[in-house]
């Protein structure tokens, strides 16, 4: 009750209360894997889900949210395993299609992933999540302009999806409709102020068209973005950014990566 009306706090303090009494009930385990999921401590949650699924392995809703806690772990393969036994337990489980679909994805799957979407969406078509993951498969097989009307309807269905506004900039910059990838970068900006993905993504879209100076400021997003593989070096020397005079001093510079646009987020 109280982790359906978003207490999660309460919720959490209670279902340790129950494990106290009882290290192996179901439902608390489950459901404080759940919110582990939720707080992004993705290893103790699939140790609690797990857990859970010795107490009742036929539980679909359990296979479904360990699938999803195992990919946020990289742990792609046994995600897609976990997310066919919840199908298969209960077929018309819309999450856990769009939950195998991102996995399928992760490992490149895309023609799978777009099935599972699509699955997905058939037993609940105003699954947003849905609609903007079946997007990123589309994106995964340069078809960025069906991918645009797929990130458009998850935004009709939820208007505060920061990341399908995210993604649908990333799919209309493949289609160098660059002003219209900055004005959706900007509304998700109004929705998460700190998303340094979208200040990243914006930059890219920015120094496109040629606008340097805020183009090359929020490209310094990079380093806190998800996507970006590079570590930050450091070096006692305090880094350049074109403000002080160079004359009569030195200038390092070293290899990096071009600015390509990484993968869409979910």
């Amino acid at each position: 009750m109280f982790h359906a009306r978003g207490n999660v706090a309460e919720a959490e303090r209670r279902y340790k209360t129950i494990l106290k009494l009882d290290r192996g009930e179901f439902n608390a385990l489950h459901l404080l894997g759940v919110i582990r999921v939720q707080q992004g401590k993705h290893a103790e949650a699939a140790k609690l889900i797990g857990d859970a699924l010795k107490r009742n392995p036929d539980s679909a809703e359990a296979h479904s949210n360990l699938g999803l806690a195992l990919q946020s772990l990289g742990r792609h393969e046994e995600a897609v395993s976990h997310c066919r036994k919840a199908v298969a337990r209960k077929p018309d489980y819309a999450e856990a299609h769009n939950n195998l679909g991102l996995a399928l994805q992760a490992l490149r799957r895309y023609e799978e992933a777009i099935v599972c979407c699509q699955n997905a969406l058939a037993f609940k078509p105003d699954n947003a999540a849905a609609h903007n993951n079946l997007g990123l498969a589309l994106e995964g097989l340069n078809r960025p302009e069906e991918a645009v009307s797929r990130y458009q309807m998850a935004i009709s269905l939820k208007a505060d999806y920061a990341e399908a506004y995210n993604n649908l900039g990333n799919a209309l910059q493949a289609l160098r409709r660059h002003e219209e990838a900055i004005a959706n970068y900007q509304k998700a900006l109004q929705i998460s102020p700190e998303h340094a993905d979208v200040h990243w993504h914006e930059s890219l879209a920015r120094l496109a068209l040629g606008e340097f100076s805020v183009g090359w400021e929020k490209y310094e997003w990079r380093w806190r973005a998800r996507g970006f593989v590079l570590d930050k070096r450091s070096f006692r020397q305090p880094l350049w950014l074109g403000e002080d005079n160079l004359k009569g001093k030195r200038i390092l510079l070293h290899a990096g990566v071009s600015g390509l646009r990484p993968p869409g987020s979910r």
